[in-house]
Formats: structure tokens, C-alpha cells, sequence
């Protein structure tokens, strides 16, 4: 009998020893940028640093997306037992040094080092984007913008290319018109 309880007693530890290495929490040492894999040093495992571990996403094959985490940020790895060789990075999360941009349930927001911030407010239905730089729009087919609010365009100077036309509805008459702004540059390429 007490060897029974022994020999319960073991399995119950060596599973317990599997438990505490599936999931493990480490800082990023390494990047390999080219094939989207880091290596993380696991403190709270005798500091031993992985192999390299691919990243979770969420599309990898017809849609991709691509977004390393930064060398030194916290993350959550998981791993195939019995050993921290096969795993992957669930992800990172917050800590005391680095905060939630934001305390706002009601918000999505991402905030990039260099200040660039794209933010959805579903609470006031409310997208704002602030490029800190250049911002570049490619479309490979037509554009139509669409506002039932108007449409404001403030900026130094505007230079539109290609063939530039206009279809101005009269306020009152509710007839097409052709007042616009003769204060346009067109290049035509």
C-alpha cells in the first residue's frame, strides 16, 4: 500500500513539474526578423532562454499579418511538454513599467513608439488617425468617398494628377453647377 501512495505521489509531482512548463512568462532577447521568430529569456525558469519560438497570429497563410514584439517586452509563452524546446508566444501584456495606452473599455487604440496612434471609439462611433509622417494611400481601383456629413480638406496645398472633374449641386435650386474653386493645380503625367 505505502508503495501505491509513493508511486501516486510521483506521478502526481512529475505532473505537476509538466503543469509549471507549459506556461511560462520571459522577456524577448532576440528577434529574428526575416522568419517572425524570438527567442525568450524565462526568469522564473533558472533564466534559461528558449530556442527560437514562432509568434501567434491570428492569419498566416492567404491574409497575413506581421508584428514581432520588441527586444525586452514581457510575454506569454506556451510550450509542448516535457521541455521548454517546442513552444509559442501567445502574446505580450501589460506591467507597471509599460501601461495600457488608455483606460477605456470603450476604445481601440494603437499606439506606436514614434507617436503614431490610430484609435476606434465605439462609444462615439469615432475613428481617428494621427500620422506622425508621411501618410500614403494606394488604391488598385476606384475610390468613392462617401459622407452624409460633409467632407472637410484642410491642408497647405493640395496637387491632384489625372483627369480632375466636378459635379456641384446648387444648394437652392438643386440643379448641377459649375461653381468650384478656380484656385486648382492639375498636372496631367
Amino acid at each position: 500500500m505505502f508503495n501505491d501512495i509513493r508511486e501516486l505521489k510521483e506521478q502526481v509531482e512529475h505532473i505537476q513539474a509538466m503543469l509549471n512548463r507549459i506556461f511560462a512568462l520571459g522577456k524577448v532577447v532576440a528577434i529574428d526578423e526575416e522568419k517572425g521568430l524570438v527567442r525568450v529569456k524565462l526568469e522564473e525558469h533558472d533564466s534559461l532562454t528558449t530556442y527560437w519560438l514562432p509568434v501567434l497570429y491570428t492569419k498566416t497563410q492567404y491574409d497575413k499579418e506581421y508584428w514581432l514584439p520588441d527586444i525586452d517586452e514581457m510575454v506569454l509563452c506556451v510550450f509542448t511538454p516535457p521541455a521548454f524546446e517546442r513552444g509559442f508566444v501567445l502574446g505580450s501584456f501589460y506591467t507597471q513599467e509599460d501601461a495600457p495606452p488608455e483606460a477605456n473599455r470603450n476604445k481601440w487604440i494603437k499606439r506606436f513608439k514614434d507617436g503614431t496612434v490610430i484609435e476606434y471609439d465605439r462609444e462615439n462611433s469615432k475613428l481617428s488617425v494621427n500620422v506622425n509622417g508621411t501618410t500614403e494611400i494606394t488604391v488598385n481601383g476606384k475610390t468613392t468617398l462617401i459622407s452624409n456629413g460633409g467632407v472637410d480638406i484642410d491642408g497647405g496645398s493640395a496637387d491632384l494628377s489625372g483627369v480632375v472633374t466636378q459635379k456641384c449641386i446648387c444648394p437652392f435650386t438643386g440643379n448641377p453647377h459649375s461653381d468650384y474653386s478656380v484656385n486648382v493645380k492639375i498636372s496631367k503625367g
